[in-house]
């Protein structure tokens, strides 16, 4: 049902009281106006009949009856009323409008009875005679105290109320403007009354929306006034708390925005309650979209549920590891802790995430980076010992197994002093990196090619590679010339030994967008997509067979990547198998 607003509440009952109050005083004074007028027109035709019986009681008394008739007459014309003369018995003697001899015996008339035995007499009736109401006033004449007959005035009360008439016209006139006014007063009055409540709706209305800086005017009546005042001081403090509460939110907001972790609140159904940016990026979903949403719901991840669940069966804080099945996996550590009020009453959980996938890829890469090592310097070691063991033997006095084995014992040297030396410049590089030792100058790129190319034309020439360099001679950057021309030498060596006999390694340099990019391609087996992730780490080889076979220590493309992030830059591979590889140094011009 529509609500009507106060002031057409209070409007209509002011209006209606006053135009009711209105309306009674007005008939009432219309009555006793009325009244008024007809008392005064009674007292007027009393005089009237008293003037005309004082001038017409010697005839009347006397019985002469012309005379009276005559001087009826006179006075009926001069007053405009109708004079009756009634003798003591009833018996019309003479009347201004009507012939005496055709009248009725008028002894039983109220008024003239009246006048008979010595009153006034006063009657209001039809009159057959005339055919209208009439208004009779009679009064007795007297001679020598005796009483000679009866003097009657009378007038139509047409007259009367033609008066009375244009007085209601006049007093409706009044009526009507007074209406008016009360109109537009009860709406002022009604406004006064319904404005201070108005203004505390609105002023509520707009605190329920969230307006805090809104304020009620405080008006005169005390009882508004004190409402008014509450309100604005219940606004003023809400509008602290919730400052306070939002300005506290902000911090909060900020803090869990800023953190790499991820934090999720849930609540004791399992409904999120916060979820943070880091938090909502682990499991790729929307912050705002989860919240309020059950967390088997917003997240489908079954080893977070199963946290969560064993968070609230726990009594104290309970961690955890959280697979992510992508590829490639990641890996959250959890921490749970059940969240308690201030009655020790568990009102939910508070699960923070840590992505430990860098550290257990580090962890994985020092495990596999040990086992390589291991089996690296294991293979050489081994064969060393064993055919030392051999020349101890006796083998040292044959000449040509002696020879044969110290020629095995001394490429498995090398091999290993390969391997030391590789990874000393490895720690070196890294080194200078953490020591900012790595400084970078102004150098032309194609005599770093032609000078890295130079140092493998013994490979190349061996295998018959033909290494063709593309550069433009202008070309031109900071880097440090040792290390980058270490990273081609590697490059170049890995193509020549990696491609057929007879074919084309390119060496290319340009520079674009702000980067300098050298790539080395070859035309050799190419690498499976799966491992050219893996290619740059240590010790890591696709065939370890062949790799071995070609002399390779498996960490130049290790050193290659540790020279580029000396430089602030990058490298990267890309390979079709069966069609060749190509690796690329990006550096920053």
């Amino acid at each position: 049902m529509q609500r009507r607003r106060l002031l057409w509440q209070l409007y209509p009952s002011f209006l209606l009281i006053t135009l009711f109050s209105l309306a009674a005083v007005t008939l009432y004074g219309a009555g006793v106006v009325r009244r008024m007028h007809v008392a005064q027109l009674d007292d007027d035709l009393a005089a009237l009949a008293r003037i005309a019986e004082e001038s017409l009681a010697t005839s009347i008394a006397g019985g002469d009856v012309p005379a009276v008739r005559e001087r009826a007459d006179t006075y009926a014309r001069i007053t405009g009323t109708r004079i009756t003369i009634v003798a003591p018995l009833g018996l019309v003697i003479a009347d201004s409008e009507e012939a005496p001899a055709v009248m009725d015996n008028h002894a039983g008339r109220p008024e003239i009875a009246a006048a008979l035995v010595g009153d006034r007499g006063m009657s209001v009736r039809y009159s057959h005679t005339s055919r209208k109401p009439m208004m009779y006033v009679a009064v007795p004449s007297h001679f020598d105290g005796e009483t000679a007959g009866v003097v009657r005035v009378a007038l139509p009360m047409s007259r009367i109320e033609g008066v009375l008439y244009r007085m209601y016209w006049t007093v409706a006139g009044g009526w009507l403007v007074i209406a008016l006014l009360a109109a537009g007063v009860s709406l002022n009055l009604s406004r006064k009354y319904s404005r201070p409540i108005e203004e505390l709706t609105r002023a509520a209305t707009r605190l329920a929306d969230g307006d805090l800086q809104v304020r009620v005017p405080v008006h005169a009546s005390s009882e508004t006034a004190d409402l008014a005042g509450t309100m604005n001081r219940a606004a003023e403090l809400l509008e602290e708390r919730i400052n306070a509460l939002v300005q506290k939110s902000t911090e909060q907001e900020a803090v869990l925005s800023s953190m790499d972790e991820g934090v999720i609140a849930v609540d004791s159904s399992n409904a999120i309650i916060s979820m943070n940016l880091a938090a909502a990026s682990m499991f790729d979903i929307g912050a705002e979209q989860a919240t309020g949403r059950i967390i088997q719901e917003a997240v489908r991840n079954a080893d977070l549920q199963n946290f969560v669940a064993q968070t609230f069966a726990g009594a104290g804080p309970v961690e955890g590891d959280i697979v992510l099945p992508r590829e490639p996996p990641r890996f959250l550590q959890a921490h749970g802790s059940v969240l308690r009020d201030r009655h020790d009453r568990s009102i939910g959980a508070l699960v923070v995430l840590n992505d430990v996938t860098r550290l257990r890829r580090l962890e994985r890469v020092r495990s596999e980076f040990v086992a390589n090592v291991s089996h690296e310097l294991k293979t050489p070691i081994t064969s060393i010992k064993g055919f030392v063991e051999t020349l101890g033997d006796g083998a040292i006095h044959n000449t040509e197994d002696a020879h044969r084995f110290l020629g095995i014992i001394q490429r498995h040297t090398d091999r290993l002093n390969s391997i030391v030396e590789d990874l000393l410049a490895l720690s070196r590089i890294e080194q200078d990196v953490e020591r900012g030792a790595v400084a970078t100058e102004e150098r032309g790129i194609a005599p770093i090619l032609r000078a890295a190319v130079q140092l493998c034309r013994h490979t190349s020439d061996e295998r018959r590679v033909t290494v063709r360099i593309e550069c433009d001679d202008e070309l031109s950057a900071h880097v440090n010339a040792p290390l980058l021309e270490q990273a081609i030498v590697n490059l170049v060596d890995n193509a020549a030994k990696y491609s057929g006999e007879g074919a084309t390694v390119e060496v290319s340099a340009t520079g674009r967008d702000g980067l300098l990019r050298v790539a080395v391609s070859d035309s050799g087996p190419g690498i499976e997509a799966h491992h050219l992730e893996r290619v740059f780490e240590r010790f890591y080889r696709v065939d370890r067979g062949r790799s071995r076979d070609l002399g390779g220590t498996g960490l130049g493309l290790a050193i290659v990547k540790h020279i580029a992030h000396a430089m602030g830059g990058s490298a990267d591979a890309t390979s079709t198998p069966g069609q060749g590889s190509a690796f690329t140094i990006s550096i920053p011009v």
